[in-house]
Parts: structure tokens; sequence; C-alpha cells
């Protein structure tokens, strides 16, 4: 599998889950936010893996979850608009795990 194949898939995960919650017109919970944080990050820092995994892992039922209820933190908007940040970026080579900046 290509980089850039592996990327592709990432943003799917990540564009389905953004879909989902934005269809049910309601904010992300608390769960849902970490979870796409977590993938939005990966996909940013070229760990395009790590972001699938993390955007599947947004879609884990309710009740399969630990130690997470409630609002989350994070909004609908700041995800997006994150997210888009993320997917402008080119393909790397492999991943960066330093610090991030979004302007």
């Amino acid at each position: 599998m290509t980089r850039r194949t592996e990327r592709h898939g990432a943003c799917i995960w990540i564009e389905r889950v953004l879909g989902q919650i934005k269809a049910a017109c309601r904010l992300p919970d608390e769960w849902e936010g970490e979870k796409l944080a977590i993938a939005i990050g990966s996909l940013y820092r070229a760990s395009y893996w790590a972001a699938e995994i993390a955007a599947k892992d947004a879609l884990v039922p309710i009740s399969q979850r630990r130690n997470f209820s409630g609002p989350g933190k994070y909004s609908l908007e700041a995800l997006s608009r994150a997210f888009e940040i993320a997917r402008a970026e080119p393909v790397k080579p492999f991943p960066h795990l330093g610090p991030i900046v979004l302007y």
C-alpha cells in the first residue's frame, strides 16, 4: 500500500465520522471528539495508519466505550477546520512526531 493510499483511507474514515455527526445534527460527544482529535493530529503528522484507526475508534458504540460520557470539548466546526488543514498537507514519505502548530 502506498502512502497516498494510506492517507486517502484515513481521510475517508475521518470524513465518514464527521459526516455522521453532522447528519445527526448534534455535537460530537467526549469519546468521538477525543478520537477525532487524535485521528486529525495523526493525519497531520503523516501517521496515516494511526489516523484511520482513531477515526474507526470514534464509531465504537456507546455500550462498548470506557470512561467517556457526556458532551465533548471539541466542536464539530473546530474538528472540521482542523481536518481541512490536515487534509491540505501533501503526502509525506514518513511520519513526523514533533509538535503541531495550526495557524
